[in-house]
C-alpha cells in the first residue's frame, strides 16, 4: 500500500508555515530549510513499520 510522511512545518526567515511530504522540507516562500514543528502518526493495525505515515487512499489504518 502507498503511503506518504507529512511534516507541519515553520520558517523562521519569512514567517511562513506549511506542509510537504518531502523528507527534508523547505520554504515555499524562500526555499531555505525549515523547522519541523509536527509529524502526525498513523497507527496500522498489527504493521508497526508503517507507524508514522499516512496512507494516501485512506488505507484502512486507525487512529493511535
Amino acid at each position: 500500500m502507498p503511503v506518504r510522511v507529512v511534516a507541519h512545518w515553520y520558517c523562521a526567515s519569512c514567517d511562513v508555515e506549511g506542509r510537504d511530504a518531502a523528507v527534508e522540507p523547505r520554504c515555499w516562500n524562500c526555499d531555505s530549510t525549515v523547522t519541523v514543528t509536527a509529524q502526525p502518526s498513523v497507527e496500522w493495525a498489527g504493521d508497526s513499520h508503517l507507524a508514522g505515515r499516512t496512507p494516501i487512499d485512506g488505507g484502512g489504518a486507525t487512529a493511535a
